[in-house]
């Protein structure tokens, strides 16, 4: 066993390696829903654990031998600065590794047990070593060599010498520890070649990153033992990496990857402290004159909120050329947020994000991805689709921009034409979210349907909005993901956790869905006692005193009242709000990311109406 912190000498080698009589009443719309969905989830459920295409994860059909080379301190500037000629010494596709959170109180011994696992591990457990008792398990033994500890020069070396012998070789890299922070602000290197020349002038990738030039640290153990003909148990959440060609050369991706990366690191706690306090102050401003029945500066106060609701889309533009450095990169991003808030109404504001949002999630989500506010590739939240931060930004746009249409067509919203538009939309952000291709967010495709749903049936039918009709919705959610769970499995898509979890239980495991679950209450928990968002629970406070102790609460619904489009959307962002704390892993992101949207349009509509009339009575 390793003690905690410490590396083994090179010497140290682990070997081996889913027709009614007329004289009965006519149902609901409510309760034709509810009859569809549960014969198109039993439909799915039957398609899903019926298929065949439910298989065990494979190993490679040639079981070869593999030598895995760790190198602490490898990244993407110290390979190349060893290598002056910026050529590797051999032909090897390269890539950036995401090491996953920094976890005190020895995050480097939790890198190796992440290594060993092949899955998130616990430095609570740091010899937790699955991949070295596989290795030596395996009959014939000696298919895995495991270097756990080289220099750059011992690692070229070893590397030569493995594929001169016709061996896969892997090299790892680690990052280095902030010695500020205690974690990781930058992406190690990983290399995988042989001597068949088939990886070179390829870029890494892995169907747990699925973006080219990035793997991820629990992508290394299947990786071996899967070329090493071993079987891959289900406890390790990684994947095999592949190798694929990219548009561009390895320099210039994996050179602003590595750049951006660091650089959101540096930018990201300032950028949100400063969104947050900001925004506290514009939301604890507006409240406080709606309360007291005054105006002061209402334009201000609505250029304001503007900002505050324009800084996700400004985080997403401000990276799209790689900044020189962290002030050019933070002044930028607040020139693009005053520049967003110069449009004058906030529900075309918020559309906008919306649409800017889903478009860049039917194209691979490449600028939300290198966001800021995701924040992804180092730590490895979410590496692809649409995470917490920006599902919650989507889906409180989508619904500002529902009642933005029913206020300016009111009878046109209610027309078959505007109906359907209504539901293409609502359609489109939902496939975004959830479809395997883009993202395979179950959580996302219960929390869009539990808000879009009671939104479409109160817009355009006038339907009131209960706890039935948001239940109904959830389900539909649920039944969703085994439908795309289905189809992913019939076309050979991409797989999703509903897909692993009956491909588990086919062979007697059926502990995985168990394990998915355990990792994302863990994840919901600590997300939850996060520093930021414990500012957001301390930020509430005079927020609740001015609901309960002044006038605002009366004034809102006196407003309301006047303005049932916003009301009943309003009501359907927080059935969405519910959902997304209830189905999502760090749920509580997009929980006050979605009413927000709502709240940020609120004020800015009753600000609006102060500035127009001179007082804030309706």
């Amino acid at each position: 066993m390793m003690p905690a912190g410490t590396y083994p000498s090179l010497d140290t080698l682990g070997t081996c390696a889913g027709r009614s009589s007329d004289l009965r009443p006519k149902p609901s719309p409510c309760e034709i829903l509810f009859g569809a969905l549960c014969r198109f989830l039993l439909l799915a459920l039957l398609v899903t654990f019926s298929t065949g295409a439910f298989s065990a994860v494979s190993s490679a059909s040639q079981p070869r031998h593999v030598t895995l080379i760790v190198c602490p301190g490898l990244t993407y500037d110290t390979l190349y600065a060893h290598f002056s000629t910026r050529d590797l010494p051999f032909d090897m596709a390269e890539g950036l590794l995401s090491p996953g959170n920094a976890r005190k109180p020895d995050p480097v011994a939790n890198l190796y047990a992440t290594l060993y696992a092949g899955d998130t591990a616990n430095t609570k457990n740091p010899n937790r070593t699955l991949l070295m008792r596989l290795i030596t398990a395996a009959d014939p033994p000696g298919r895995v060599m495991v270097v756990p500890s080289a220099t750059v020069d011992e690692a070229g070396l070893i590397a030569r010498s493995g594929m001169q012998q016709g061996d896969l070789v892997i090299l790892c890299g680690l990052p280095p520890v902030n010695p500020r922070t205690h974690e990781w602000n930058r992406l190690p290197v990983a290399l995988i070649g042989d001597n068949s020349h088939y990886w070179g002038h390829k870029t890494l990738t892995s169907d747990t990153t699925q973006t080219a030039g990035l793997v991820a640290l629990r992508d290394i153990a299947p990786t071996a033992l899967s070329y090493a003909g071993i079987a891959i148990p289900g406890t390790m959440s990684g994947h095999v990496i592949a190798g694929e060609l990219s548009p561009d050369s390895n320099d210039s991706l994996l050179y602003g990857m590595d750049r951006l990366a660091h650089l959101n690191q540096l930018v990201l706690l300032p950028s949100m402290w400063a969104w947050g306090g900001i925004s506290l102050v514009a939301l604890l401003t507006s409240l406080w004159s709606l309360s007291k029945g005054i105006t002061l500066r209402p334009a201000l106060q609505r250029y304001l909120l503007r900002v505050m609701a324009g800084t996700p889309l400004a985080l997403m533009l401000a990276a799209i050329p790689v900044p020189a450095n962290a002030w050019s990169y933070g002044l930028t991003i607040l020139g693009v947020a005053l520049l967003l808030g110069a449009i004058p109404r906030m529900d075309a504001l918020m559309t906008l994000t919306a649409a800017a949002i889903a478009v860049d999630g039917l194209t691979g989500s490449p600028m939300v991805s290198r966001s800021a506010l995701s924040g992804y590739w180092i730590s490895g939240i979410r590496f692809y689709g649409i995470g917490n931060e920006y599902m919650g930004i989507l889906l409180g746009g989508a619904l500002v921009s529902a009642y933005a249409a029913a206020k300016r067509w009111p009878e046109g919203i209610r027309s078959p034409k505007g109906a359907a538009l209504l539901g293409l939309w609502f359609a489109l952000v939902l496939f975004v979210l959830s479809y395997p291709a883009f993202g395979a967010k179950a959580g996302g495709a219960v929390t869009a349907m539990a808000a879009f749903a009671p939104a479409w049936f109160a817009l355009v039918r006038g339907q009131r909005i209960d706890w039935r009709i948001c239940a109904m919705s959830a389900v539909a959610g649920f039944a969703l993901v085994f439908v795309w769970a289905a189809l992913a499995s019939l076309t050979g898509g991409r797989s999703t956790h509903i897909q692993a979890a009956a491909a588990h239980a086919s062979h007697g495991d059926i502990g995985y869905i168990w394990h998915i679950a355990v990792r994302k209450a863990k994840m919901a928990f600590l997300t939850a006692t996060v520093p930021g968002v414990i500012a957001t629970y301390i930020g509430l406070v005079p927020v609740w005193f001015l609901w309960r102790k002044t006038a605002l609460k009366d004034r809102v619904r006196e407003f309301l009242s006047t303005d049932p489009a916003l009301a009943a959307v309003m009501r359907a962002a927080a059935a969405g709000s519910i959902a997304a704390l209830l189905f999502n892993d760090s749920g509580f992101v997009p929980f006050v990311l979605i009413f927000a949207a709502l709240c940020w349009t609120l004020l800015h509509e009753m600000l609006g109406r102060a500035d127009q009339r001179g007082h804030l009575n309706p």
